[in-house]
């Protein structure tokens, strides 16, 4: 990470935004800290990511997806259901 990464990740938490790490040198999963030890030699940390929200129209045999609700349904035409949300889930 560069050091205005890590600036803007050190910042985040200060603001109260959720923080994740893991460990640089193994293969693990993201986990939420609540207390960072900002020992960047071992850890890499970011600022949690927000879910992506996508709208799908369903037509027979495709699907098509939008990142608004107002397009999905602009864009309906001969369809089986439209506008469905589907919020991504971040683990």
């Amino acid at each position: 990470m560069t050091l205005n990464e890590k600036i803007e990740v050190m910042i985040a938490f200060r603001d109260k935004k959720i923080l994740q790490f893991k460990g640089r040198h193994c293969d693990e999963k993201w986990q939420v800290t609540t207390n960072p030890s900002w020992n960047w030699s071992e850890y890499t940390y970011r600022i949690m990511p927000e879910p992506r929200v996508i709208y799908v129209n369903e037509y027979e045999g495709m699907h098509t997806a939008y990142d608004k609700k107002e397009k999905a349904i602009q864009n309906g035409g001969d369809i089986v259901r439209c506008g469905i949300k589907y919020i991504e889930v971040i683990e």
